[in-house]
């Protein structure tokens, strides 16, 4: 936050339904958490805004998000053209959802003692992990969980609801991203191969990309203080060049 205002920025954040300051309505929050109940609300946040605009400001807006708030700040960039410029820490990727998620599965599989251990029990066993064994068998779950939206069941912490929203969301467009776009990843990270086709997808289209690609870093940005302040010198600089346009316009 404090960066931000350092920019002369205004800075909101969107709650999430059931979230009362400290108080948690757990099955309130289960209920409407999806990517697209998130996307909706921050819609109506913004046209909200636009029809009674606060005092002083420019009617610009600047995106910041992170891990599953990439996928978010993506489509509001292409939803919103009064865009200014939009930050996307390690949630910037091009494959469907789907693809990601089982490359999540695949790569904590691979680098986790415990997973492997799970991943040579029997399903049977009470304790064995919900995560499926073999592609084929993780193809066959996401069209059930398809089939079933419920907030009542989970897979891997996550509701159904969540996740057959994920699987449906559509691809990016990126023809409709026109404001500098900052995408940053780790190549420890295991959507790392995501998020080279996302930013090639969009060099390809003549989005105004940049891309911080970060030898080491994993999902875990705030680990690298370092990576996220050169985050906002980046903004900084989308932000001067935004001023000194209008200062020609006027």
């Amino acid at each position: 936050m404090q960066e931000c205002l350092n920019l002369g920025l205004g800075v909101l954040t969107v709650e999430q339904w059931g979230v009362d300051g400290n108080d948690v309505n757990e099955n309130e929050f289960m209920s409407y958490y999806t990517r697209s109940q998130r996307l909706s609300d921050h819609i109506a946040v913004i046209e909200h805004l636009e029809k009674h605009p606060p005092e002083g400001w420019n009617g610009k807006l600047v995106f910041i998000g992170v891990s599953e708030g990439g996928p978010l700040v993506t489509d509001l960039s292409m939803m919103c053209p009064n865009t200014l410029a939009t930050i996307n820490w390690c949630g910037a990727g091009d494959w469907p959802w789907a693809d990601e998620l089982w490359q999540f599965f695949d790569h904590w599989k691979q680098n986790s003692f415990w997973m492997r251990l799970y991943d040579a029990i029997p399903r049977w066993l009470p304790f064995s992990a919900d995560v499926p064994r073999t592609r084929g068998e993780y193809d066959s779950l996401v069209q059930q969980i398809i089939q079933n939206p419920t907030p009542d069941q989970r897979m891997d912490g996550m509701t159904y609801l969540y996740v057959a929203d994920a699987f449906q969301a559509p691809l990016v467009d990126y023809s409709k991203i026109r404001s500098p776009f900052l995408v940053v990843a780790g190549t420890e990270d295991s959507a790392i191969a995501s998020s080279d086709q996302f930013v090639q997808k969009a060099q390809e289209a003549a989005v105004p990309i940049t891309y911080f690609r970060i030898d080491g870093m994993d999902h875990y940005i705030r680990r690298r203080p370092e990576i996220i302040q050169d985050s906002f010198k980046w903004l900084q600089v989308q932000i001067e060049n935004q001023r000194a346009l209008d200062a020609v316009n006027q």
